[in-house]
C-alpha cells in the first residue's frame, strides 16, 4: 500500500464578522453609486460596529463625506485610517484632496475672487424702518 498522505492543513478559520462587514461594505458601495448617502453611511456604521478599525470602511466613509462636501468629517476618517496604517494610499490621497480644497477656500478668502456681498442699503437697518435722519 502507498504511504499515507499527510493531512491537509485545516482551512483558515474565517471570522463570521468579516463576512458581515464585507456585506455591509458592498451594500455601502452600491448605495454610493446611486448617491444614496444616508443609506451608505448606515451600512458603514453597522460594519464599523463589528470592526471599528476596518480601513476599507473608514476610507469609503471618508470618500462619501468628500462627495457630500463635508471635508472636516472626511478628514477625521482619513486621519483615523492613517493612525492604523500610515502607508494607506487611499487615506493619503483623501488627505491630499482635502488639502487642495482647503487651499482653494483659502485663496477665495484672500481676495483672489470678487466679493459677492450685497450692496449696502441707504435706508438703514431693520427693513428701512429706522433709516438715517432726514
Amino acid at each position: 500500500p502507498p504511504p499515507p498522505r499527510p493531512a491537509a492543513p485545516p482551512p483558515a478559520a474565517v471570522d463570521p464578522r468579516d463576512r458581515y462587514v464585507e456585506q455591509y461594505y458592498k451594500r455601502a458601495v452600491d448605495y454610493r453609486k446611486t448617491k444614496q448617502y444616508a443609506q451608505a453611511h448606515q451600512e458603514l456604521q453597522d460594519a464599523l460596529k463589528l470592526d471599528p478599525n476596518n480601513c476599507r470602511c473608514l476610507n469609503l466613509r471618508g470618500q462619501i463625506y468628500l462627495e457630500q462636501k463635508q471635508s472636516t468629517m472626511a478628514k477625521i476618517q482619513f486621519e483615523r485610517v492613517l493612525k492604523l496604517n500610515p502607508q494607506d494610499a487611499d487615506a493619503q490621497e483623501g488627505m491630499e484632496v482635502i488639502a487642495k480644497l482647503k487651499g482653494q477656500a483659502g485663496a477665495n478668502r484672500n481676495g483672489t475672487q470678487p466679493e459677492t456681498a450685497p450692496p449696502k442699503s441707504a435706508k438703514g437697518g431693520l427693513f428701512g424702518l429706522f433709516g438715517k435722519g432726514k
